[in-house]
């Protein structure tokens, strides 16, 4: 009986210890443009295989490590942020667009080559690299929170579900918000980039405004 009230009493002081060392943080990622949340932004606490991804509202909670270090807020098309880890509970983080080349040269519609500062909009290219970092089986899925505004939304369920890709929200109240989708100068539907092999793209540009959409219409 003693054996096992000393077994018992060893098991909680050793519960106890472990709960000491973790803590729950959480808070809120919003873009230092427009103050608009960043919603998949990567939280990680430098050192430790642990991190999270915030929700469509730009918040998180990480169940962190106390000994210290830092926390690294990732997004692209974003500058990254570390934030030094305190006894605070709460850290809001404000991400500033990275800065874009505006002398990059840029392959627009019918193969014209224009640089950025020519445009007169807004664009965001995605690398073979990045599209396939996750090991994402669908172009869709590689695109999640890689691209500022953009929102992946399952239209049907099954091995092989169709995917809505919206940019920037829902502007009509009648049309289908659909992003305009164009391959190798062709637009296309949806549908069809569930047929490609992600990675067989080289690359993915992402037009943001009207002005953009024109050069395919």
């Amino acid at each position: 009986m003693k054996k096992y009230i000393l077994l018992t009493i060893g098991l909680c002081l050793f519960i106890s210890y472990v709960e000491a060392q973790t803590r729950q943080i959480r808070g809120r990622v919003i873009s230092g443009e427009d103050g608009s949340p960043l919603p998949g932004t990567t939280v990680l606490q430098v050192g430790a295989n642990n991190g999270t991804t915030t929700n469509v509202d730009g918040n998180y909670t990480l169940n962190i490590t106390n000994r210290g270090g830092q926390l690294t807020f990732q997004f692209i098309g974003y500058n990254s942020k570390s934030v030094n880890i305190t006894s605070a509970n709460v850290y809001d983080v404000v991400l500033e667009p990275a800065r874009i080349d505006l002398d990059e040269v840029v392959v627009t519609a019918g193969g014209i080559v224009r640089t950025k500062r020519g445009q007169g909009y807004s664009a965001t290219k995605i690398t073979d690299t990045e599209l396939t970092a996750g090991k994402s089986p669908s172009i869709a899925g590689g695109l999640t929170a890689k691209i500022p505004g953009l929102q992946i939304n399952a239209i049907s369920s099954g091995v092989n579900p169709n995917y809505r890709l919206v940019l920037r929200g829902n502007r009509s109240i009648t049309g289908n918000n659909q992003a305009l989708i164009v391959v190798d100068e062709a637009i296309v539907s949806n549908e069809l980039l569930n047929n490609i092999n992600p990675e067989d793209i080289e690359s993915i540009q992402v037009l943001n405004g009207a002005s953009g959409a024109t050069l395919y219409t």
